[in-house]
């Protein structure tokens, strides 16, 4: 069985949206504090979007991010389900 690092929690699974994200991001070659400014929203939450901390932001939020990455919201994938 392999060790885990000492005091640090597994990483979150992402999601499917913020897989998206990170692969539109990473396309798009601009920087995660680039891209938060032009959607207006901070940078730690951009990389809560990209790791799945932060499965289903607002409609608002998804339009803004959306335009910060040029492309329309439905190209987006869904919201995640609640459970």
């Amino acid at each position: 069985m392999p060790d885990k690092p000492h005091g640090r929690p597994p990483l979150p699974q992402t999601t499917a949206l913020g897989r998206w994200i990170r692969a539109a991001r990473l396309r798009s070659k601009m920087s995660v504090p680039a891209l938060a400014e032009r959607a207006g929203v901070c940078s730690d939450y951009w990389y809560r979007l990209e790791s799945g901390k932060c499965a289903n932001p607002s409609r608002p939020v998804r339009a803004a991010v959306a335009a910060a990455l040029g492309v329309g919201v439905s190209k987006m994938p869904k919201n995640e389900e609640k459970s």
